[in-house]
C-alpha cells in the first residue's frame, strides 16, 4: 500500500510540473496585457485551485497555499475593471516565481504523506448487532 502511494506522489510531482509551465503561460499573457480576457483569467484561477487542492490533498502543503495565494490574486484581477495596477502586477508575479519555484524543486519525499505509517494489522470491523426497539403505546397519537 506505501508503494503505491509513493507512485502516486511520484505522478503529482510530474503533472505538478506539467501544470507549472500552462500556468506560467497564462500568467504571462496576463501580466503583458492592459487589460486581459476574463476567460484567460478564469481558466488560470481554476488550474491554480486544482494545483492548490491537488497538492493540499497529496501533502505538498507549501505547494497548496501558495497555489491558494495565487488563486486569490488572481480572484482579485477577476474583480478589476481597466487596466491591472502595477502592484497587481508585481504580486500575481512574485505569488508565481515562488510557485514555480516550489514546483521546479519538488521532489516525492517532500509529500507529507510519503512517509506515513500505515496500519499493518487491519482488523476485520466488528459488527454489533442492534438491540430490539421496545414497542409501546405510540407517543405521537392522541389518547382520547
Amino acid at each position: 500500500m506505501i508503494e503505491q502511494l509513493r507512485k502516486l506522489i511520484a505522478r503529482h510531482c510530474e503533472t505538478l510540473q506539467r501544470e507549472e509551465r500552462e500556468i506560467e503561460q497564462n500568467v504571462a499573457a496576463i501580466l503583458e496585457a492592459d487589460e486581459p480576457s476574463s476567460e484567460l483569467v478564469q481558466q488560470t484561477i481554476a488550474k491554480a485551485h486544482k494545483l492548490k487542492g491537488g497538492s493540499g490533498t497529496i501533502g505538498f502543503q507549501e505547494i497548496s497555499e501558495t497555489a491558494a495565494g495565487l488563486e486569490r490574486a488572481l480572484k482579485m484581477v477577476a474583480q478589476l475593471s481597466g487596466p491591472l495596477p502595477v502592484e497587481v502586477k508585481d504580486e500575481i508575479a512574485r505569488l508565481f516565481a515562488m510557485l514555480a519555484d516550489l514546483i521546479r524543486t519538488v521532489q516525492p519525499e517532500q509529500s507529507d504523506l510519503f512517509n506515513v505509517q500505515l496500519p499493518t494489522d487491519v482488523q476485520t470491523p466488528v459488527q454489533v448487532e442492534e438491540a430490539p426497539v421496545p414497542r409501546g403505546p405510540d407517543p405521537m397519537r392522541s389518547v382520547s
